[in-house]
C-alpha cells in the first residue's frame, strides 16, 4: 500500500526533476540565443566580405580597362614610328623584303 510519505518522497523528486528541467531549459534558450547572434554576426561578416569582394572585383576590371586601353595607344605609337622609320628607309625596307 502507498503511503503518504512515499508520495511526498514521489512529489520532491518530481519537483527536483522539473527543477532541473526548467533550469537546463532555461541554459538551453541562452545557448540558442547566443548561438543566434554568432550566427547573424556571421551573416554580416559575410556580406561585408562579398561587398569588398565585389569592390575589388570591379576595381580590378577598371584596372584592366584602362591598361587595356593603354596598350591600344602604346601599339598605334610604335606603329606610327615604325611607320615613319619605314618611310624614311624604303629602300632598305624593299631590299628586306626580297632577301
Amino acid at each position: 500500500m502507498v503511503t503518504l510519505n512515499s508520495i511526498e518522497q514521489l512529489a520532491n523528486r518530481l519537483a527536483e526533476l522539473l527543477t532541473r528541467l526548467k533550469n537546463e531549459n532555461d541554459q538551453l534558450k541562452r545557448d540558442n540565443q547566443s548561438l543566434r547572434n554568432k550566427v547573424s554576426e556571421k551573416d554580416l561578416e559575410h556580406i561585408r566580405e562579398i561587398k569588398e569582394l565585389q569592390r575589388t572585383v570591379e576595381r580590378l576590371e577598371r584596372e584592366k580597362m584602362t591598361l587595356q586601353k593603354d596598350k591600344t595607344q602604346l601599339d598605334s605609337q610604335i606603329k606610327n614610328v615604325y611607320d615613319k622609320l619605314n618611310a624614311l628607309l624604303p629602300e632598305e625596307a624593299e631590299s628586306g623584303r626580297n632577301s
